[in-house]
């Protein structure tokens, strides 16, 4: 992270961080798992959830 970043942006970013590793252990998923990957996932599958039909 750099100097310039605004605090408070600072530490949603942290926030949402630890809630992606919470999320990960509450769903059993290995620690090797990033919150990148959790994250993506979880977009994922919200984006499914909403009934749209994305080609394949």
């Amino acid at each position: 992270m750099t100097g310039t970043q605004p605090q408070p942006l600072a530490r949603r970013g942290r926030l949402l961080h630890r809630q992606l590793l919470a999320l990960r252990q509450v769903a059993g998923v290995p620690e090797a798992v990033s919150a990148l990957r959790v994250c993506d996932v979880v977009v994922w599958m919200g984006h499914r959830a909403e009934g749209h039909a994305c080609p394949r």
